[in-house]
């Protein structure tokens, strides 16, 4: 049987349910005015290819052996700009593509659509893996050499949980991470992942959630279905900034700030992109002072 990996990345997806976020607004436009703010879109796309991306492509697994796509869903209604400078960025990697969705329909529903044609042009059964990544989040060097583990049928109808990494304080200003501290969070979204087996002869699959993004919040993925959580080594990075889209925002910052800070030569050597973007750090070199 096939395995493949799908890595998935919301992009600014405006949808029926974006309200559930703190960016969200119970006013259509209210919210679509905020999601599409030049800013706000200028730093998740400096977000995304300083700190995404980068976590993406330092993988330890050679590139002969890499066996996945990363699907960057965004919305149909995205600026015109945004998505060429979006496309521009992942261009040279073909195992990288920029989907566009209505907003007329849930995100799990949307981005089951979507799993749905990338899983229709296998010709063979498939067990696959779903992962979640936000597009200002970093996985470590390792993280889908430790994943393979479990992308196997014996796992099918399982969530994955990596609950151990590290948070980065971003300065918008600057552009460099301030502060990194040690993060444990159990079922965290961040890196969680599904897996499932996709049968084209039957056009069935053998779980009925097609993605990681289930119906239901990611801490009751264990209510959901059985969920195995490895925290034994850091595989994350969660980036905190002003624009993060979650609710209460500078509370869990000053909560994360006050808790015990990671040394960044241990953080490095999980994330070792953020040593050499571009042949700069964006690293503040006062993160070794603390």
């Amino acid at each position: 049987m096939r395995t493949h990996q799908y890595i998935i990345t919301r992009y600014s997806m405006l949808t029926e349910s974006g309200s559930s976020w703190k960016i969200g607004s119970k006013n259509p436009e209210k919210y679509k005015e905020k999601l599409f703010n030049p800013e706000r879109l200028e730093l998740h796309e400096r977000l995304f290819q300083d700190v995404t991306l980068p976590s993406l492509l330092n993988q330890s697994q050679p590139l002969n052996e890499r066996n996945y796509t990363h699907l960057i869903i965004t919305s149909d209604q995205l600026p015109e700009k945004n998505v060429r400078n979006l496309q521009e960025i992942i261009a040279p990697y073909p195992w990288a593509k920029v989907v566009q969705v209505p907003s007329n329909g849930s995100q799990s529903k949307l981005i089951g659509n979507v799993m749905y044609q990338e899983l229709s042009k296998f010709e063979e059964e498939v067990c696959y893996s779903t992962t979640r990544l936000d597009d200002d989040d970093a996985l470590g060097y390792d993280f889908f050499e430790e994943l393979n583990k479990y992308i196997s049928p014996m796992y099918a109808g399982n969530f994955i949980s990596f609950g151990k990494g590290y948070a980065g304080v971003y300065n918008d200003n600057t552009g460099k991470m301030e502060t990194f501290h040690e993060y444990y969070y159990p079922k965290i979204a961040l890196g969680m992942t599904y897996i499932n087996i996709y049968n084209p002869v039957t056009d069935s699959f053998q779980e009925s959630e097609i993605s990681v993004f289930f119906r239901g919040n990611h801490v009751n993925a264990d209510i959901q279905s059985p969920t195995l959580i490895d925290s034994r080594k850091p595989l994350f990075i969660r980036t905190l900034h002003a624009e993060s889209d979650t609710r209460g925002n500078q509370k869990k910052i000053d909560k994360i700030k006050s808790g015990k800070v990671a040394n960044p030569i241990d953080v490095c050597k999980e994330f070792p992109f953020l040593m050499t973007n571009d042949g700069e750090s964006i690293i503040s070199e006062d993160v070794y002072n603390n």
